[in-house]
């Protein structure tokens, strides 16, 4: 399983992060009927709960965007992508089905409010540190190209950056020839369990993309919790 370190730049600013990561073999393809309705269902269901001012007081959010104000980085400009995700439902413009693991990270998300990362693991060179993004450093996020992410929490392998809380990079989405993924969950407050969010992916990883040999840590700067 892929390892993930602290360098010094986030115990200075993010002393109590956690991340919780998630690591399987699956089979990627387009979407079943089944996952697509709950897509189409979860997506009315937020539209109705939300608006454009209540989305940012969601209690896992709010944590992130303090999270964004400690390293620096503007909450606002930048948003982190749960928040993005409700804020295209509210708007009505939802989001496109891509790729039934894709899916469900994106419906675990705007279900609890968690950014998560998602990689394919042999895109990945080395295990994978956490830092904070440097000024010029290049990074090009799925859909957005050349992302500014100076002061953004960020995650790197040997090569350089590969996802952050607002976007991930192209160099190592998942794609439909992926077969063995690893998502992140950007978990800034601890104290707030995430742990039943986890399991929920897994159960829909098993049921929606044949998920195997199913591995999940959880890394804080105190050291790593095995899950399974």
């Amino acid at each position: 399983m892929l390892e993930v370190n602290f360098e010094s730049s986030v115990s200075d600013a993010l002393g109590n992060i956690e991340l919780a990561v998630l690591q399987a073999n699956i089979v990627c393809s387009g979407s079943s009927p089944e996952l697509r309705q709950l897509m189409d269902a979860t997506i009315a269901e937020k539209s109705s709960t939300y608006n454009l001012q209540t989305i940012k007081l969601h209690p896992v959010i709010s944590e992130g965007r303090e999270a964004y104000r400690k390293t620096g980085a503007d909450p606002s400009r930048y948003r982190l992508s749960a928040e993005s995700l409700l804020r295209r439902i509210v708007k009505g413009r939802g989001f496109d089905s891509v790729n039934n693991a894709v899916d469900i990270l994106n419906l675990i998300s705007i279900n609890s409010g968690y950014s998560i990362s998602g990689f394919d693991v042999v895109n990945i060179k080395g295990d994978i540190k956490m830092g904070i993004g440097t000024e010029k450093e290049i990074y090009y996020g799925i859909g957005r190209g050349m992302l500014n992410i100076h002061k953004l929490p960020v995650l790197r392998d040997n090569l350089g950056a590969i996802g952050c809380p607002t976007s991930d990079s192209e160099r190592t989405m998942i794609g439909h020839f992926t077969n063995e993924i690893v998502f992140i969950f950007y978990n800034f407050n601890p104290e707030i369990r995430c742990d039943i969010i986890i399991d929920e992916c897994r159960i829909m990883l098993e049921k929606f993309c044949s998920a195997k040999n199913i591995r999940i840590c959880q890394y804080h700067l105190g050291g790593i919790n095995d899950k399974i």
